[in-house]
């Protein structure tokens, strides 16, 4: 049976820099989740008001979702991407 290696624990450095990644990870999500509901209230009462618009407001809805998915499935793998460009000369 071979020892299993132990992990030092995390200095406090390393701890305030992943609080200080954390909180701005959940500060963007949660402004960007604002931003798709004031979207979705700006095409709900400002463009497509009228009872006949509704076909008109459910295309608009249909494309912003569309949009914000794309959007985050193209982006998603970016950051991963920068990092491991990034380390590979080291």
């Amino acid at each position: 049976m071979t020892p299993s290696r132990v992990q030092p624990a995390p200095d406090a450095e390393s701890w305030r820099t992943f609080l200080q990644l954390w909180a701005s990870q959940a500060l963007s999500v949660l402004g960007s989740g604002l931003s798709g509901f004031a979207l979705n209230i700006y095409l709900t009462q400002t463009m497509f008001p009228l009872e006949s618009q509704r076909a008109q407001l459910a295309g608009a809805l249909s494309m912003t979702a569309l949009g914000w998915t794309v959007a985050a499935i193209v982006g998603g793998p970016w950051p991963g991407r920068w990092r491991t460009a990034g380390t590979a000369g080291a």
